[in-house]
């Protein structure tokens, strides 16, 4: 609250300076924001590059941002010695990223089995290069991903299954 002279509150000339003032001010608080934002992977939009380029991720803006932050984040959080709480940490940082990882020391190999959503979820390819690029080279990783199976079809009508495709009776909820 400005304190002006009393005999400006009439004055067309102070007031449109004075709203002129107030866009300035209400452009300041917004760019101050949004600054803020950029440091920070989950509410950045224009610094993503440099936050890629920071843990050594190559660029490609044709991906949406929800896809670049989710890159970034399992890059940082792939950081040390790698352990299947960092695999499952990793995992969490990508839709449906609900892992159970299973070391099997016989054959060199580690399973990471997707049971937070059925079929393939999406992004995978990327989750599987974030995995490949903190796993130890010696390891293999084998995927398994739900699908339906006929079991779980039993209970449907010849007529409800037709109705779906085949795509949908294994990767859908049912």
């Amino acid at each position: 609250m400005l304190k002006l002279p009393g005999y400006y509150k009439n004055s067309a000339v102070m007031n449109a300076l004075l709203d002129a003032l107030q866009i300035e001010l209400n452009l300041c608080d917004t760019n101050e924001a949004d600054t803020s934002n950029q440091f920070f992977v989950n509410s950045a939009t224009g610094t993503l590059t440099l936050h890629e380029n920071d843990v050594g991720l190559s660029v490609d803006t044709a991906l949406s941002n929800a896809i670049r932050r989710t890159r970034i984040i399992s890059r940082l959080r792939g950081v040390g010695t790698t352990t299947k709480e960092q695999i499952k940490n990793v995992a969490l940082s990508f839709d449906n990223g609900i892992v159970d990882v299973v070391e099997n020391y016989a054959d060199y190999s580690i399973t990471i089995k997707f049971v937070s959503t059925i079929g393939r979820p999406p992004n995978v390819e990327d989750f599987q290069k974030a995995v490949e690029s903190i796993k130890p080279a010696h390891l293999a990783v084998v995927y398994v991903f739900l699908y339906n199976t006929c079991l779980m079809v039993k209970g449907f009508t010849a007529l409800e299954i037709k109705a779906k495709t085949c795509y949908e009776l294994l990767n859908e909820d049912l």
